[in-house]
C-alpha cells in the first residue's frame, strides 16, 4: 500500500510475484494433486490477496476492485490449471474463497482484536471464518472435465458445452461440474468406510471419483472432437 492507502502499487507487485511463482512452481504443479495445488495457492497467493480484499470493501470506485477480482481469478486458475473461461461461481464453489466476504471478515476480526487490545486484553487465535474448499478428494480429471465444458459447442456457435445445453439440445446426459464438486464435498458414510467398517484412504476416494468422471469425460471428449472432425 502507498502512504495514501492506494492498492495500485501492491497489486502491481502481486501480479509480478504471481508470474514468478508460476514460473518456479510449474514443474511441481503439473505433478501434484488438485488439493495440493490449492494448498500452494493458499500459502503463496492468499496472503497477497487479503490486504486487497480489505481495500475492496472500502472502495466506492469499482474499477480497482474489479482489477483485484481479475487478479484473484487469474491466480487461482493458474494454480489449478483451469481454463480462462471458467466461471467465477464455479471457482468459488471449489475454493470456498469469496473476495468480498473475505474482506468483510478480515475487517470484523481486526476491529474485534483492536477493541480487546484497548482493554489491555490480548486475543488468542483468530476469529476469521475458516475457508472450506471442496477439492480434498478432487481428481486431476475434474479440471480437465471443467475445461472441456467451457469450450464452445461445435454444433451451436457462441454456446458453451454446459451440461444443461448438452442435455436439452444434443441428448447427451452428463453431470455438471458443480454436481461433481458437491459430491466431493459431501461424502456419504459408504465412501468414508467400507463394508467391513475400515476407514478408506484418501487416495482410494480420489481413485473412486476418478473412475466416476471417466465415462462422462470420454462422452464429452468424443462429442467435441468427433463433431469438429465432421
Amino acid at each position: 500500500m502507498t502512504n495514501k492507502l492506494s492498492p495500485e502499487v501492491h497489486l502491481t507487485w502481486a501480479k509480478n510475484k504471481l508470474k514468478a511463482l508460476i514460473l518456479k512452481l510449474s514443474p511441481i504443479l503439473s505433478k501434484i494433486s488438485v488439493s495440493y495445488k490449492f494448498n500452494f495457492w493458499q500459502v503463496f497467493v492468499r496472503p497477497l490477496l487479503d490486504p486487497l480484499a480489505v481495500f475492496s470493501s472500502f472502495e466506492n470506485n469499482k474499477s480497482v476492485p474489479m482489477a483485484i477480482e481479475r487478479f484473484y481469478r487469474k491466480s487461482i486458475k493458474s494454480f489449478l490449471g483451469a481454463g480462462k473461461t471458467t466461471p467465477s461461481s464455479l471457482l468459488e464453489l471449489m475454493t470456498g474463497y469469496n473476495l468480498e466476504n473475505r474482506g468483510k471478515n478480515l475487517i470484523r476480526d481486526s476491529l474485534h482484536r483492536w477493541n480487546l487490545r484497548k482493554k489491555n486484553k490480548f486475543p488468542r487465535g483468530t476469529g476469521l471464518d475458516k475457508i472450506t474448499h471442496s477439492l480434498k478428494y478432487a481428481p486431476h480429471s475434474l479440471i480437465k472435465y471443467s475445461n472441456l465444458m467451457n469450450k464452445i459447442c461445435p454444433l451451436c456457435p457462441k454456446v458453451r458445452c454446459s451440461a444443461k445445453h448438452l442435455s436439452n439440445f444434443h441428448n447427451l446426459k452428463i453431470p455438471s461440474v458443480e454436481e461433481l464438486v458437491e459430491s466431493f464435498h459431501f461424502l456419504g458414510p459408504d465412501l468414508k468406510s467400507g463394508a467391513d467398517g475400515v476407514k478408506r484412504s484418501r487416495q482410494w476416494i480420489i481413485n473412486h471419483f476418478e473412475s466416476k468422471i471417466k465415462i462422462p469425460y470420454d462422452k464429452l471428449f468424443c462429442f467435441i472432437n468427433g463433431n469438429q472432425l465432421n
